[in-house]
Order: structure tokens, then C-alpha cells, then sequence
């Protein structure tokens, strides 16, 4: 299993929680689902972090490693 704790974010996430990390090599596609139970789709940010920008702007970041 994937598993990706949050480092940063801003509200749609918790700081710190552990997310189950959904990664489509495929389609070439990372997906994480937030507390609220929406799917974000995120970028490579490299060294082992994965992030995404909100509507507002603003972004998330999580650590990614396997378990």
C-alpha cells in the first residue's frame, strides 16, 4: 500500500493525518481523497512529495511511501 501523509495544507485535508495514496500508472495519474470526500488529482513535486493547488490557489502537499 501507498500511503501519503499530509505536510501542508488548508483545510481539506489534516495536517499530519495519513491518506491512502491511488496511483494510476496507466493514465499516468495520482489521486488522493480528502476529508471531505473529494478525489484531488496531484502532481509530482519530486523527492518523494506529491501536491495539487486549489481553486484559490492554494497548496496542498503530502509525503509518499510505501508501507
Amino acid at each position: 500500500m501507498i500511503t501519503a501523509t499530509c505536510v501542508k495544507t488548508h483545510g481539506s485535508f489534516t495536517l499530519f493525518n495519513e491518506y491512502e495514496f491511488k496511483l494510476d500508472p496507466i493514465n499516468d495519474q495520482v489521486e488522493i481523497v480528502s476529508d471531505d470526500g473529494f478525489a484531488w488529482k496531484l502532481h509530482n513535486e519530486f523527492d518523494g512529495y506529491y501536491g495539487c493547488n486549489d481553486a484559490r490557489g492554494k497548496n496542498v502537499s503530502f509525503l509518499v511511501y510505501e508501507q
